[in-house]
């Protein structure tokens, strides 16, 4: 099959990437991919292990990959400057995480609380993990799990401030990104050895998606996620793929305009504040 990421477009800019980082996968002239519903795929004429969607894509069953998956993923995988895998939510997509590292101690800080709830179930599974804060002492964690920016106080931390931290210590830095997707931010540039999106939030952008993303650093990595999401059955369907794609398409716009209203919305209250000081200085107390 076809490398699904493209690395043509690794150094253009991130708006040309989420409309044009799949194009080396499309088959048909469809300037807007085609929906995919069917969950089965015939074999190519010539052999089981052929091709058999166009000259270097080969599909079987849904649960093991689609075209419309495949392209999400390619455009995902460029976007975010690594190799992406796509899940049925973010909290799915974080347990697959703990599942691939199986952490026996892990530094968790303030976050959405559906993270913790997932640690409580991957405690459920493996009896005996710890779980401590993300300012304690890192001795003997082997996971540094950073919600940056925090879900929903939207408090920024310093993602490469807790990769040294973490790495002196032997661990590994997964930073949940979902509140502040590309171009806002490239934890891997920060030294996270995994990030973790909820694409339910900024990426759909639309409310009528759910899904959830890892990516990580090597293919290799990508490839055993995707080989464990296959056999459990925890990916996205393929109308949620093609609603994900669509909103990548717009990414990069929605994400300005929506910066720029958020700047505009803090200058104001900011004004508002700074008024009620003035006249709260300069009102004579009555005796």
């Amino acid at each position: 099959m076809v490398e699904i990421k493209n690395p043509l477009y690794n150094a253009v800019a991130p708006s040309t990437q989420s409309i044009h980082a799949d194009s080396h996968l499309r088959v048909t002239s469809d300037v807007t991919a085609p929906i995919t519903v069917s969950t089965t795929f015939e074999y190519a004429k010539t052999s089981v292990d052929a091709c058999n969607y166009g000259p270097d894509q080969r599909y079987v069953y849904s649960r093991e990959g689609t075209p419309v998956l495949t392209k999400v993923e390619a455009t995902l995988s460029t976007l975010c400057e690594g190799h992406a895998v796509v899940y049925g939510s973010g909290l799915t997509a974080a347990y697959a995480v703990l599942i691939e590292h199986r952490p026996k101690k892990i530094a968790l800080g303030d976050c959405y609380f559906g993270i913790r709830e997932v640690v409580k179930q991957y405690q459920r599974l493996v009896p005996g993990v710890q779980v401590v804060g993300l300012e304690c002492s890192y001795e003997k964690v082997d996971m540094v799990w950073l919600e940056s920016p925090i879900n929903p106080t939207g408090e920024v931390k310093d993602i490469g401030s807790y990769a040294l931290r973490a790495h002196a210590a032997g661990a590994i830095l997964v930073v949940d990104a979902t509140l502040a997707p590309p171009p806002l931010s490239y934890p891997f540039r920060q030294g996270a050895d995994i990030v973790v999106h909820s694409a339910t939030k900024y990426m759909g952008g639309h409310s009528d998606l759910l899904a959830g993303i890892v990516v990580t650093k090597s293919a290799k990595s990508a490839e055993t996620l995707r080989h464990a999401r296959y056999i459990l059955g925890t990916g996205t369907g393929n109308l949620e793929c093609w609603l994900l794609l669509r909103s990548l398409r717009t990414l990069t716009v929605r994400i300005r305009q929506q910066s720029q209203t958020a700047s505009r919305i803090v200058a104001l209250l900011e004004g508002h504040r700074r008024s009620a000081i003035h006249s709260a200085c300069h009102t004579p107390t009555a005796h």
